[in-house]
């Protein structure tokens, strides 16, 4: 996953904010929708970042949100245990539960795989920003979880997270809030700040094969949005 460092309100808090990286949270507020997040161990500018801009979106959005951080001085061992108890715990105590794997390639769908499967009934949407990791889209919805977005190759995710994470939590259905998302990255992959950098480095080739490499997948139940009440648990 290639990281974008123009991005000017994620630039703006990394350069200009300094402060201790929380490492994990979990908050419980009514028993309806909660999301879950995790961010892989990455440099600590990265990790501020993504963390303020996630939580930005998600905590007004969710009745419940977590939020964890893989890294040292913590073992990732603990790290594990920590997001795995506190998805237990949501999967079983909310309606529904989110997903979204700000992470490299990776492989969490095995850990939540150690679950109840009829816990995981309750995973509703999972969103990876993992290089290649739409391959593993059927995996999760055998998993339980009801719809699935990842990236096809080496990709720009931060840059369609940006476009994507804003309309999701603003209500738009899946399926909607993955194509205009993906609209804006391939307009700004090949007309904005990305093509720009591209003909400076005359790498001429390099929005096209970002595009299909970032251009994101929708497995599942695209029809969903932030307020669909069930998780596949409770679906017809």
């Amino acid at each position: 996953m290639i990281l974008l460092r123009y991005a000017a309100p994620l630039l703006a808090l990394t350069l200009l904010t300094s402060c201790q990286i929380a490492r994990s949270a979990f908050v419980d507020q009514t028993p309806q929708i909660a999301a879950i997040a995790i961010r892989d161990d990455v440099p600590d500018y990265q990790k501020f970042a993504t963390r303020h801009f996630t939580l930005a979106f998600i905590a007004p959005a969710y009745s419940g949100f977590g939020y964890f951080v893989e890294g040292a001085p913590i073992p990732w061992s603990q790290t594990r245990a920590e997001f795995l108890s506190a998805l237990e715990r949501a999967l079983a105590t909310y309606e529904a539960v989110d997903l979204f794997l700000l992470a490299h390639s990776n492989s969490y769908l095995d850990w939540i795989a150690e679950l109840d499967p009829n816990l995981r009934r309750h995973l509703r949407l999972v969103y990876n920003t993992g290089c290649g990791d739409a391959a593993q889209g059927q995996r999760w919805l055998d998993l339980g979880a009801r719809a699935y977005v990842g990236h096809p190759g080496d990709n720009i995710a931060p840059l369609f997270d940006y476009f994507f994470l804003p309309e999701w939590t603003a209500g738009r259905r899946l399926e909607d809030a993955v194509a205009s998302a993906n609209a804006r990255t391939r307009e700004d992959l090949f007309d904005g700040a990305v093509g720009w950098m591209t003909e400076v480095t005359e790498d001429l080739d390099a929005p096209a094969r970002y595009w299909q490499a970032t251009r994101a997948l929708v497995y599942g139940d695209g029809r969903i949005t932030i307020d669909t009440p069930s998780s596949k648990a409770r679906s017809p």
